[in-house]
């Protein structure tokens, strides 16, 4: 899901003459289903056609934007055994910093790393709201 909504993100605010190049970490078991949905974002997403130029994948050891994406997951992943799971770690301010625009520079921020915590029971919900843009985009 988080793949889908970051690769549909950044259509939207692609110019339509640009081309987008989308780099993923080289994941044995996810890089299959990520090129599937690539594909198929590829021939139903008005406009995709036109924008998406590549997709590929990078060892996160030789591309640094890659290893900080990774950085980033891991405080997701630890935040949320902190939210769900009340496991406690060592790096929630830096955390804090990376997910908090400063009030003083809004520039500052990560340019986008929307965080959302969802359940399994609430996929479903963002399940819908996914084809439901897909369907106004679509009209």
């Amino acid at each position: 899901m988080a793949f889908m909504r970051a690769l549909l993100y950044v259509l939207d605010f692609t110019p339509p003459k640009d081309k987008i190049s989308f780099i993923c970490d080289d994941e044995e078991q996810m890089a299959l289903p990520f090129y599937r949905m690539y594909r198929r974002i590829k021939k139903i997403w008005p406009g995709a056609k036109e924008k998406l130029a590549a997709i590929s994948f990078v060892d996160s050891s030789v591309l640094w934007g890659v290893q900080a994406a990774d950085l980033v997951s891991a405080l997701m992943r630890l935040e949320a055994g902190r939210l769900w799971f009340k496991k406690d770690y060592n790096y929630r301010t830096l955390f804090k910093q990376l997910s908090t625009t400063p009030s003083w520079n809004s520039r500052e921020r990560i340019q986008q790393c929307d965080i959302a915590f969802v359940a399994k029971k609430n996929l479903q919900g963002v399940a819908v709201g996914i084809k439901e843009d897909w369907l106004k985009a679509t009209l």
